[in-house]
This record gives C-alpha cells, sequence and structure tokens, in this order.
C-alpha cells in the first residue's frame, strides 16, 4: 500500500476505495482489520441512523451532529467512507496527517467525519442483537461452560465459560489539561480509554 503526498483527486481515487472494491479479502483484513463482508453488513444497517442523524456542520465540535435535522444536507462522503473513517481511526497507528493521505480528504474534514461516523455506529450498535455486549443467563452459562470443558478437557470442573481481554482504545489528545490527565497512560504514552471485555465461545 502507497500513500502519496498530495490530496488531488480526492477521495474517488484514494487508496481506500481502491481496496475496497479491487483488493484480495485477505489483505483487506489485514489493513482494516475488519471482514469485508462484516463490514458491509454494518454499512446496512447503519442505513436508518444515517437518514436520520444528518451531518450538521454547526455541530463540528459534537454539540449538534447528532440532532434531528428537517432538512436533509446531502454529504460528500458515502455512508461506507464515513465508517471507515472511524474504524480505520481506531485501528491504526496512523497519525492523523497520514490518514488524510489514505482517504485523500482535508484533515478538519476527516475529523469532524469521524465524530459523526463514531456516533452513528454508537447509535446503531447500541441497538443492534448481534453486537449489543449482554451478560448471559445461568442457562446459557452452563452450557457456554460445557462448550469450554469440550475443547479444553483440562478445565472441566472449574465452571469456566468465558475469558476477559482489555483494549485500550485511543483518543484524540483533549484540549483541557485536567481531562488530558484522566485518560493519558504513560505506559503507551497515548490518550486512551481502557475496556476491558469478557468473551464467550459466541464471540
Amino acid at each position: 500500500m502507497t500513500i502519496g503526498g498530495s490530496l488531488a483527486g480526492g477521495i474517488d481515487t484514494c487508496q481506500w476505495r481502491y481496496n475496497y472494491y479491487n483488493a484480495p479479502d485477505g489483505e483487506f483484513k489485514i489493513l482494516y482489520k475488519i471482514d469485508r463482508e462484516i463490514f458491509k453488513k454494518l454499512v446496512k444497517i447503519t442505513k436508518k441512523n444515517y437518514k436520520k442523524y444528518m451531518y450538521d456542520r454547526n455541530g463540528a465540535t459534537g454539540a449538534g451532529l447528532i440532532q434531528r435535522v428537517r432538512v436533509a444536507r446531502k454529504l460528500k462522503y458515502k455512508l461506507a467512507d464515513i465508517l471507515m473513517f472511524s474504524i480505520y481511526y481506531l485501528n491504526t497507528k496512523d497519525s492523523i496527517q497520514l490518514q488524510t493521505q489514505h482517504f485523500k480528504t482535508p484533515q478538519s474534514v476527516l475529523s469532524r467525519h469521524i465524530i459523526y461516523g463514531l456516533l452513528l455506529l454508537k447509535k446503531t450498535l447500541k441497538h443492534h442483537d448481534e453486537s449489543r455486549i449482554a451478560w448471559p443467563s445461568k442457562d446459557e452459562i452452563k452450557s457456554l461452560a460445557r462448550l469450554f470443558s469440550r475443547k479444553f478437557p483440562s478445565l472441566d470442573g472449574y465452571n469456566i465459560w468465558a475469558f476477559v481481554d482489555g483494549v485500550k482504545l485511543p483518543l484524540l489528545e483533549p484540549f483541557d489539561e485536567e481531562v488530558q490527565n484522566a485518560y493519558y497512560t504513560t505506559f503507551k504514552r497515548a490518550h486512551v480509554i481502557n475496556n476491558v471485555l469478557v468473551f464467550d465461545t459466541q464471540g
């Protein structure tokens, strides 16, 4: 993957659009940390909120981005572009400058659409059964424990039904010093949100 030094041609000629339509499935997953078919499904289920919460230029700081609007504002970017802006931002170690080259989108525009994409994802995944985070029932826990025991016989009798993993999601550096201090980690030398997730055999 090569990243040029110019934004000429815009997003229609960027590396992302080429990869979306032409890159092999394996390469796509490596580059964007998401399976292409899962991403397409995500785009499909997000369309409802995409129409309901149109992009508001006056809400660039986050104050008005999810206000319901009566007059639809035509977006320059496709829904797939906006969602990938946010997913790529969450998964990549590239600086925002390199991200602008990858998508051939000015930094200020990219930043606003990343915020918009994150809000769309929040609105969509919160009510999507396959994406929501929920604690299983007692019967489900017993069933999951049996699956673990079947896969790992040495764990039989310990009633293990899931495993715990932590992940640090990067943030843009906050302007407020107190907020900076709250989210800064010396281990990663970055501003992050610490998350601890529990995964069962079904994901």
